[in-house]
């Protein structure tokens, strides 16, 4: 969990850069460039004033302000101070393409400010401290080092989150209607049949580490949609994550941290004590009807993706370039089928390893769907109340459906049916007991 935290952090550190468009010749035309932190500031406001003050139509002052936060996020130190020139440019213009590309990732990412130290008491601060100091030791760069620092740790005296529910509540309720704000401006940019934007790389990076690129890279149309579906797949994230009742996670991570021997029955018995865990909160029924309803169209969206990709065969220059071979692109495709099915209802999945002596493989039904279509009042129904005698395995299960996600009931007796050795999940069968 904590290498995917680390390199997301450090992708969208990277997207932050390459999401700004240099219109000038070269890299000293920038206004903020090399000035300080504070001369920043002051340059910045000024270029604000003269914008507004200046007699020109409203959509060529919308353009200026896009052109003003272009030159903001070039430059590192400069960055936070975009967003306020892209709104002003939304004012002017709703429909310019540029700011509303710009506004559509920087919204939602400065929203995360400080988001490493509001997370210290769900994370352990160890956990966190771990994660800070790999993110900023990453980076070589002095300057660069700072930002991520005071990022990670700036939280603009916005509280720590002290439960889940908290947690829960930011995600839901603040960063969920950003990514669903930003899914609108990338439609407000794809309107646009000639967006191309054209980013400088060096300020925030190694050029030399992007092989085949000459210093830059250019974002286009399937850049716009990738960002879309990259904000449609965290919303699907929230909406699920945020369905249940978690708070008891805390309580339950300090009691069996660092303890050892601790069996099945210790842990569940341990979760049963919280009449709330696990529940179903009031109203997420329909956000996880939600995610089942929008899945298809998501899916759709990444196959166009996959398609454009394919079509445009000149992508020297190009964020994502194009599919190596049609197996490569057969292989994309294949997954997305993969996806179709996982959410279409009832679909195989294997339970026995393969082997030459058996081509075959135990497989049963498994309906991922139901979770989302009829989710369970409360998850806790579904642990075990019996077990073996060592209280590591469980021996029945109250509902053999799983709430549906087994639809034959067939998961337990079809696995402990297999020989040991072949079968691809542990700690249902009470012969793995013996065998200890």
């Amino acid at each position: 969990m904590y290498k995917i935290v680390k390199k997301t952090w450090l992708i969208v550190i990277l997207i932050l850069g390459l999401f700004s468009n240099y219109g000038f010749t070269g890299e000293n035309d920038n206004p903020f460039d090399p000035e300080s932190s504070e001369a920043i500031g002051s340059i910045f406001h000024q270029e604000l004033q003269k914008i507004r003050g200046s007699r020109i139509s409203v959509q060529e002052k919308g353009g200026r302000y896009a052109e003003l936060g272009e030159s903001a996020l070039e430059v590192p130190k400069a960055y936070p101070l975009a967003i306020e020139a892209f709104e002003e440019a939304l004012k002017m213009d709703p429909m310019n393409s540029k700011a509303n590309f710009y506004h559509g990732i920087l919204k939602p990412f400065l929203h995360l400010r400080g988001f490493s130290m509001r997370l210290s008491k769900i994370l352990s601060p160890e956990a966190v401290s771990q994660l800070t100091f790999s993110a900023v030791n990453d980076e070589k760069d002095a300057e660069l080092q700072k930002i991520i620092s005071e990022f990670l740790h700036d939280a603009n005296h916005r509280p720590i989150f002290k439960t889940m529910t908290e947690f829960q509540t930011f995600l839901f309720s603040e960063l969920l209607p950003l990514l669903e704000e930003s899914k609108r401006k990338m439609d407000v940019a794809l309107r646009d049949p000639t967006f191309k934007i054209k980013f400088v790389i060096s300020r925030w990076d190694n050029p030399k580490l992007w092989s085949g690129h000459q210093g830059y890279v250019i974002f286009d149309a399937i850049d716009v949609l990738s960002v879309k579906h990259v904000c449609e797949g965290l919303i699907f994230f929230i909406k699920i994550f945020s369905a249940y009742d978690l708070d008891a996670l805390l309580n339950l991570r300090n009691e069996f941290t660092n303890k050892e021997g601790d069996t099945q029955k210790e842990v569940i018995e341990a979760i049963r004590k919280y009449p709330s865990f696990l529940t179903l909160k009031k109203g997420f029924a329909l956000s996880l009807k939600e995610v089942l309803r929008d899945a298809p169209n998501a899916i759709e969206g990444l196959r166009l993706i996959g398609k454009m990709l394919k079509n445009d065969t000149v992508r020297a220059e190009k964020l994502f370039n194009t599919f190596k071979t049609e197996s490569d692109y057969q292989d994309f495709l294949d997954g997305l089928t993969k996806a179709t099915e996982v959410i279409s209802g009832p679909f195989e999945v294997q339970i026995e390893a393969n082997n030459a002596e058996n081509p075959n493989p135990k497989k049963i039904l498994v309906n991922g769907t139901v979770f989302l279509s009829k989710p369970i009042p409360d998850l806790k129904a579904l642990l075990p109340r019996e077990f073996s005698k060592n209280e590591k395995i469980a021996k029945s299960f109250p509902d053999q459906t799983f709430g549906g996600l087994i639809p034959n009931g067939d998961f337990i007796s079809s696995l402990c049916a297999l020989p040991k050795e072949v079968r691809l999940a542990k700690g249902f069968c009470e012969d793995e007991e013996r065998q200890k």
